[in-house]
């Protein structure tokens, strides 16, 4: 998600809506999306 600046420090949190139910969302410092697929390797 994209959100305002001043709420994009890391570990700053925030609550979302999907779907109509309200959701606790954080700001990560790194992007959760893993690319080459490392976390599913040993």
């Amino acid at each position: 998600a994209y959100v305002n600046t001043g709420y994009d420090t890391a570990g700053t949190s925030f609550e979302i809506e999907i779907l109509g139910q309200r959701r606790k969302a954080a700001v990560l410092a790194e992007a959760a999306w893993d690319p080459m697929n490392k976390r599913l390797k040993i």
